[in-house]
């Protein structure tokens, strides 16, 4: 069971204005780090990749990433995608 049982329906904190633009970036890095290390990108592409195989080669492909932080996944699917045509 997910330890955190109530829903938080607060701002995120990394979306709050006041913060200093190189905190961010640095927040951002770090989340790219740990994406990295845990296989992130990894875990993403084992559900993604299965969709875009079943596709006509060189078709057209949207993805939309909610709360995409840096966009490092997204980066590597579309890596992928441009990788397999």
């Amino acid at each position: 069971m997910w330890p955190c049982r109530e829903r938080l329906d607060g701002d995120e904190w990394l979306d709050d204005p006041r913060l200093p633009p190189e905190d961010v970036a640095g927040n951002l890095r770090d989340l790219e780090l740990v994406n990295r290390l845990l296989g992130g990108g990894y875990a993403v592409l084992a559900h993604v990749e299965p969709v875009l195989d079943s596709m006509p080669p060189k078709q057209s492909v949207r993805v939309l990433d909610v709360a995409c932080g840096g966009g490092d996944i997204l980066r590597a699917v579309a890596r992928y995608a441009r990788r397999q045509g």
